[in-house]
Formats: structure tokens, C-alpha cells, sequence
């Protein structure tokens, strides 16, 4: 009697805390990506709504658990992996999802437009700091290129005020439904003298992938910082996920069709 009266508590418990769980997660507006039906986990409401209309959604995770890496995208795992590595304390997400039917030479026009340097120029960010537009990049300059492992790579020269110009490495490979590109900085960038990023600690990364008769298009932009113990995280914060938010949110907005 006493073992049945325990097992009937602990399955008591069980259910509460589902139900728990639940109501958090409806109180704080996350629902799972299944649910959602959107390819991206960790979205709110609102954002799950902006997916689902072929609208961009662009978000600052808090840390490498709650990415909204989508899990059709084949490097996934690697990607998250790195993150909790790395521990970034700068991240900007951009995310889309659109029909095939709109989009059918999707991989090919965004591999172009990636692999053009000279579109990296040109492209302007908000300063909600500043109130002021500033470009992304004054400077992209392709220095080398060349293939290795199945897929092909470059190094460019690249130069964003306030920072130093530094060098970039980027590699991709693609297929008729899939596109995964990395860029990384090999050398460091300096902010008045100082070393402000580590060489490797910049970051961007796109996935594209098919799925059924949707294009699941995912930026994610990192930074792992010196910001002087916190005295220049405001300028920081603004300089860096202003640029994010609108490298990927240019790239995307020139290759695609809603």
C-alpha cells in the first residue's frame, strides 16, 4: 500500500511539474520550434508569427544554449559546440524562412553575393548609440583564393572604423540545396592602440538548406571582446550587433525573393 501511495505521489509530481514547465514557457512567450512550426527553436510568439509570414527575425541570444541554430542545418552541432567554447559575449542571429517556388537558384545567388568582397562595401548600420547611420565596411579587399577538403576558401582584406583593418578567412561549400559559409578573422583587431578581438574571435556563419519547399536561411554573427571590464561594453555592444544585424540582413535582402 505504501509502495502504490509513492509511486501515485511521484507521478503527481511528475505531472506538476509539466505543467509547470509549460506555463513558464507561455508566460515568457517560447514555444518549441515543433510547436511553432518554425525550423528555429527558442523563438517567442511574436517571432515564431514573423517566420511563418517569410519575414526576418533578428535576435540577440544570451549565450551558446539558446541559439536558434535550425536542425536542418548540417554543421548544427559544430556550430553550438564552438560557441560554448568560445563563450562570445557578443551574438546577433538573423533568421528566414521562404518558399523554394519564389527562390529556385537561391544557393547560387547567395554564394555570388557572398563571395564578392566588394559587396561588403556600401552596406550601413544604425547606431542607436549615436543616432547615426556608419558604413560597415570602408574597405574589402579579396587577397587570395583557392579550394581545399571539397570546398573553397579566401582571405580578404577588410578595414570597419573605429578598428583596426584586419584579415579575414572565409570558407564554403554548397550543393543544389545547401550553402554553409564561415568567415573568422586571422589576425587581431586594435580600438585606440589596444587589442579590442583576438585573432579567431570574430565570426560570421550562414547556413542555407532546403527543406520540403521552404529555404531555411540562418546568420549568426559573434564576437568574443576586451571591453575593458565593462567601460566600453555600451560602445562595444552597439558597434558590434549593429554590424551584425546588418551584414546578414543586407546579404539576405539581396539574394531573396518573399
Amino acid at each position: 500500500m505504501v509502495s502504490n501511495s509513492m509511486f501515485a505521489a511521484n507521478k503527481l509530481k511528475t505531472i506538476f511539474s509539466v505543467l509547470a514547465v509549460a506555463v513558464v514557457m507561455a508566460t515568457v512567450g517560447l514555444v518549441p520550434a515543433s510547436a511553432a512550426e518554425s525550423p528555429f527553436p527558442f523563438l517567442s510568439e511574436a517571432e515564431t508569427t514573423k517566420i511563418k509570414k517569410g519575414e526576418m527575425v533578428f535576435r540577440q541570444p544570451t549565450s551558446w544554449n539558446n541559439l536558434s541554430v535550425p536542425s536542418e542545418a548540417a554543421n548544427r552541432a559544430s556550430i553550438i559546440q564552438k560557441m560554448k567554447q568560445k563563450r562570445p559575449n557578443y551574438i546577433g542571429e538573423v533568421l528566414m524562412k521562404i518558399p523554394v517556388a519564389a527562390n529556385p537558384d537561391l544557393v547560387g545567388r547567395l554564394e555570388k553575393y557572398l563571395t564578392a568582397p566588394q559587396n561588403m562595401v556600401g552596406i550601413r548600420y544604425w547606431s542607436k548609440r549615436n543616432k547615426e547611420y556608419y558604413d560597415l565596411f570602408d574597405e574589402a579587399r579579396e587577397i587570395s583564393k583557392g579550394s581545399a577538403h571539397g570546398g573553397t576558401w579566401s582571405e580578404v582584406s577588410l578595414h570597419m572604423e573605429p578598428f583596426s583593418g584586419y584579415t579575414s578567412r572565409n570558407e564554403w561549400t554548397s550543393d543544389s540545396r545547401s550553402l554553409s559559409y564561415s568567415s573568422r578573422n586571422l589576425t587581431s583587431l586594435s580600438y585606440k592602440g589596444v587589442t579590442a578581438v583576438n585573432s579567431g574571435d570574430l565570426e560570421w556563419r550562414i547556413e542555407l538548406v532546403k527543406a520540403e519547399n521552404y529555404w531555411i536561411l540562418y546568420g549568426l554573427g559573434t564576437v568574443k571582446a576586451f571591453d575593458m571590464l565593462g567601460l566600453l561594453r555600451e560602445r562595444l555592444t552597439d558597434s558590434f550587433i549593429g554590424r551584425i544585424e546588418a551584414y546578414f540582413t543586407a546579404a539576405f535582402n539581396a539574394v531573396t525573393v518573399p
